[in-house]
């Protein structure tokens, strides 16, 4: 357990320290989270089986009522 602890301490400290002593790649990782948070897919939902019921979406349903 001691081994997994140090390790872990060592990853961390190693990842710090490169982040920290190369300000170039922490502004890419906010960048780039700030991208993925706002430009994420707000239809997510619709392939999740949740939302409203009568969402209906062209790309998979035609004219026709199949009720």
């Amino acid at each position: 357990m001691d081994s997994i602890s140090n390790l872990l301490d060592t990853v961390i400290d190693t990842v710090s320290n490169f982040v920290m002593s190369n300000p170039i790649v922490l502004l890419a990782i906010l960048v780039m989270g700030g991208l993925w948070l706002f430009l994420s897919d707000d239809d997510d939902y619709r392939y999740r089986g949740r939302g409203r019921r009568d969402y209906r979406d062209d790309r998979y349903y035609d004219d026709r009522d199949y009720r």
